[in-house]
């Protein structure tokens, strides 16, 4: 082979030889030119690329957005100090990481499904995902991708401006949170106003209120007695009685504030177990306050430690301000209730001693309404009369029909008080009827019927009271 080649050169004139040598060593030389033009174009390229990437460290270094540059083949080029304070991660580790690896992983997909538009030369505007923080924190960005260009226009790479929007993203949740639970406040009302003036009730609905809004375990009602919190009402939990010197909800009543505590089994303010054996970690007590006095307290457990957030928090203080007012109203009432009870009692009393009196007087005595229906006859009155006292009705008490205290109702007709009295007899019947009752009475209706029930009702509480008292 060599023998035979070497022969071939022999074969070719020194001429011809000559000249194929020159060609190539042109061939080589020319070759080499291409490759130092290549290399110089690449490090003009390069020193291009380190001035614009220095040119951006310099214009960007001051921004608070974020800036985040990708090549063609989604290698990180570049980013600022804002975005590295948005990521947590500096540079070096930002590079060795997957492309959009910042990004939270189920908001990840939605991105990339949208970067082909940017492959294609347009732009992303107003996207809206997480980023998971070296610290592992989710913070909010808003960004917009813009195709990177050179200086012939020709695509190379992508531009992304980062907006840390963590702040108004929290603001916006906090007011859904705040809707939502002003909305269950009003719910919470209605509940408390259908429930009427029963205190009992009315806790009930609280409770239960509670249990929901906070996704508690239980809820608890407690009532102070003397140097004891007694429950009243307990839901979804047992209630033991505890001291108000050493439990949580006594430290509520004493300094009227809101007590938490995230782990009952570890905290110092603290001085009893009855909360293990029953398998409450964490709590909430809220004071029930009304008119600067405390009646009791409202509070929510869980079986799970640091089981209550901020907005828990803030539902209770709602519920115990609502509950406190609404115990202070039906107390009101109730005592009310008892004081009217009693001056009736008393009128009742007062009213069989005058009877005693006028029955067995010697004078002729006689009452008559403001309608001049006579309402009462002694015996004397009644044998001066000429009755006899086996056959005279008029020799017992009459009960009032009710006439003058239906006068006293206003707007109220003379001839539907007439009707009314002619229905039900008497006053005792009138004050023992329903409203359904006062309705089916002709010229009643429902809204008289209303007006004649308060009414009565106010004349009863005020005007009847205090004339006989």
């Amino acid at each position: 082979m060599g023998t035979t080649l070497a022969g071939l050169i022999e074969g070719i004139p020194p001429e011809t030889l000559a000249a194929a040598t020159a060609g190539l060593g042109l061939l080589a030389l020319l070759l080499l030119v291409l490759l130092l033009v290549v290399w110089l174009r690449r490090r003009r390229a390069e020193r291009a690329a380190a001035e614009a990437r220095g040119h951006l460290r310099t214009v960007t270094a001051t921004m608070r957005e974020g800036v985040v540059a990708y090549d063609m083949r989604l290698q990180l080029s570049f980013v600022n100090r804002a975005f590295e304070r948005l990521t947590g991660y500096p540079e070096e580790d930002l590079r060795d990481q997957e492309f959009l690896q910042y990004v939270h992983p189920d908001d990840r997909p939605a991105l990339a499904a949208e970067w082909e538009r940017l492959a294609e030369g347009r732009s992303l505007r107003d996207q809206e995902y997480r980023v998971v923080a070296k610290g592992g924190q989710v913070r909010w960005s808003s960004s917009s991708w813009e195709p990177l260009l050179d200086d012939s226009g020709r695509q190379i790479g992508y531009l992304g401006t980062e907006f840390d929007i963590t702040e108004r993203k929290l603001a916006e949740e906090a007011m859904r949170l705040d809707t939502e639970l002003f909305q269950a406040m009003i719910e919470v009302q209605q509940a408390v106003a259908a429930a009427g003036l029963d205190s009992r009730t009315v806790m009930r609905v609280i409770a239960d209120r509670g249990l929901r809004l906070t996704g508690a375990t239980g809820a608890v009602i407690e009532s102070i007695e003397g140097e004891e919190l007694v429950p009243q009402v307990h839901i979804g939990t047992e209630a033991p009685r505890l001291r108000v010197a050493d439990s949580l909800s006594g430290l509520c009543v004493r300094t009227g504030e809101l007590q938490r505590s995230d782990d009952v089994l570890d905290d110092p303010r603290i001085g009893h177990d009855a909360y293990r054996s029953i398998g409450v970690r964490s709590l909430l007590a809220v004071p029930l306050t009304d008119e600067q006095r405390t009646l009791g307290v409202l509070k929510v457990v869980s079986t799970r430690p640091a089981a209550f957030s901020d907005r828990d928090a803030k539902a209770l203080r709602l519920l115990g301000g609502l509950m406190g007012a609404a115990l202070g109203h039906a107390a009101a009432y109730e005592s009310r209730q008892l004081r009217l009870e009693d001056r009736t009692r008393a009128l009742q009393e007062s009213e069989q001693r005058f009877k005693q009196l006028v029955d067995v007087a010697q004078e002729g005595i006689w009452l008559a309404d403001d309608h001049g229906v006579i309402t009462y006859v002694n015996q004397r009155m009644a044998e001066l009369l000429g009755y006899e006292r086996k056959t005279n009705t008029l020799d017992f008490p009459v009960t009032p029909r009710g006439f003058r205290a239906l006068s006293r109702v206003p707007r109220l007709p003379r001839l539907v008080a007439q009707k009314v009295v002619d229905h039900f007899g008497d006053l005792n019947a009138i004050l023992a009827a329903a409203d359904s009752d006062l309705e089916a009475v002709e010229g009643v209706g429902e809204a008289r019927a209303i007006e004649i029930r308060e009414g009565l009702r106010r004349i009863g509480e005020v005007d009847l009271v205090d004339r006989y008292t």
